[in-house]
């Protein structure tokens, strides 16, 4: 079979595909709909071609992730696109140079450009585009001899020559084909290695992500090889560290793996140096910038620049910040935007981070940040991050928890007032204590509503039950829940109740 690719029959079909895409862009459709109709043209046609029900998942997915990626790119393509010929009338020709940008930095195809340009009766200068395309690529030449990287330089430029970047497919789950375009073997192009060799593999697509950002690169398998490191090359070029377990050529078809365990730990440390870098500026003061980070699937190391060393109590601080922002396990959100849009946004750019025109902002809470890497979806999926000694190292640091004993039990009380905050997300933070009943309560003023979570530790659910503590609350916050004898939520309209329903819970077991 052939999937969607930058070259070859690839190509060909990324560009049917595309096509299709656009007439259901034309006719107002904003969800994904190739995808919906693949399992009914896979029905239709299975008696000829059997292997389609075989391949249907692989089929859908594909369809979903290239429709996902043309929209976006004919929403950020469209707008430079329409504004450039806005200013021409018919008959003229758009300048090669616009129209490389439009390739080169939003991602648009050239065919899709000149069909446009051709649906308006405007000419493509395609003499311009190809002078502006070797411009670009003399210029990464000498950028990349005068940057100490000396090894393969030349070969990953005839690899770019020929192909052009790896296409990176964003996937958080499973696995997907790509083809191989070079082999490098002891710093030279090869056709094809052999089982047991070190080789370097690149393909034209990759769910890998490369190192960049001082995040490191995936590892998983292709095929049945093991990839222990992916590196980027000529910053476009995505290369795969593979020790062969069997024979490899130009050409194959390979399927990729990523290690998603691996990946799920590298992403929750990435997206927590998001946060240190915020809590840190905060706490010491808006001069802090970031100068560095190693983020690794066991470790973050965060370099920073401040006038002096930090306090005891500074470091504390940070800390009750940081984990506090984790357990609100705020959503974290993703925006494509020009990146003179980002900074009035008020997005910080991290250090080594290469930004294009159009940029990837990431908003965590208050944070807001510039971030090309891999991220968690909620703050919560962090988990507790910062440690300083062993007096914390069973605790979350957090500066509204509150302790309360009683009896033979703990009370875990939380206070929060936000009109947005997912107390279940919170809880899922707390529940692997001992010997304790959790008691979140969110005060929304602006829309009078009052959010109760009360949660019972497994190791005395036998003794304590969350429903029924949940249920004597009803008449104080003039509301109904529901829940389990471990883990209970309901909502009223009755706010400042939080010392009321303390001392419900607390009567309860008087």
């Amino acid at each position: 079979g052939v999937l969607p690719s930058n070259e070859g029959r690839g190509y060909v079909l990324r560009r049917i595909l595309r096509r299709a895409m656009r007439h259901i862009h034309n006719i107002g459709y904003k969800g994904n709909l190739l995808s919906k109709l693949a399992p009914v043209f896979i029905n239709e046609m299975n008696d000829i071609y059997s292997e389609l029900e075989e391949a249907s998942d692989l089929i859908i997915s594909t369809l979903d992730i290239e429709e996902e990626r043309f929209r976006e790119t004919l929403r950020i393509g469209m707008k430079y696109l329409k504004e450039e010929i806005n200013t021409l009338s018919e008959g003229a020709s758009l300048n090669g140079s616009k129209v490389f940008k439009l390739y080169d930095t939003y991602g648009f195809p050239l065919d899709l450009t000149a069909d446009i340009l051709k649906d308006k009766k405007i000419k493509l200068d395609y003499d311009g585009f190809e002078s502006a395309m070797q411009e670009q690529k003399r210029k990464a030449r000498a950028a990349w001899s005068g940057s100490g990287e000396k090894d393969f330089s030349s070969i990953w430029f005839d690899i770019y020559d020929k192909f052009g970047g790896t296409e990176f497919i964003r996937k958080d789950d499973g696995s997907y084909v790509g083809k191989v375009q070079a082999i490098i073997k002891d710093g030279k192009l090869v056709q094809k290695a052999s089982t047991g060799e070190d080789v370097i593999i690149v393909t034209d697509q990759t769910t890998f992500y490369a190192e960049s950002g001082g995040q490191i690169g995936d590892r998983g398998y292709i095929n049945d090889n093991e990839v222990y490191d992916t590196k980027k090359f000529a910053d476009k070029i995505h290369g795969h560290y593979v020790c062969l377990k069997n024979d490899i050529s130009i050409g194959d078809e390979v399927k990729f793996l990523v290690d998603y365990n691996l990946r799920n730990l590298i992403k929750a440390n990435h997206s927590a140096t998001h946060i240190l870098h915020f809590a840190l500026r905060e706490i010491l003061g808006k001069h802090v910038t970031q100068k560095g980070s190693l983020v690794s699937y066991d470790k973050l190391r965060f370099d920073f620049a401040h006038n002096k060393a930090m306090t005891k109590d500074e470091i504390i601080n940070v800390e009750k910040r940081v984990n506090s922002i984790i357990m609100l396990n705020s959503s974290i959100s993703t925006n494509l935007m020009s990146i003179d849009a980002a900074k009035k946004s008020g997005a910080m750019a991290l250090f080594g981070e290469k930004y294009d025109e159009e940029v990837r902002v990431v908003s965590m809470g208050e944070s807001i940040e510039l971030c090309g890497g891999t991220r968690v979806k909620n703050t919560g999926d962090i988990k507790d991050l910062a440690k300083s000694n062993e007096k914390y190292k069973n605790e979350l640091l957090l500066n509204k928890l509150e302790e309360i004993n009683v009896k033979d039990i703990r009370i875990l009380l939380l206070k929060i007032y936000n009109d947005k905050v997912n107390l279940k997300g919170i809880y899922d933070n707390l529940k692997s204590k001992k010997t304790s009943i959790i008691i979140l309560i969110n005060t929304d003023k602006n829309n009078k509503k009052t959010s109760l979570l009360i949660g019972v530790t497994k190791d005395i659910s036998n003794k304590y039950n969350a429903k029924e503590l949940i249920q004597s609350c009803f008449s104080i916050i003039n509301g109904k829940g529901g829940g389990n004898s471990e883990y209970a939520q309901a909502s009223g309209d009755n706010i400042d109740v939080e010392d009321k329903i303390l001392d419900k819970i607390k009567e309860y077991y008087n």
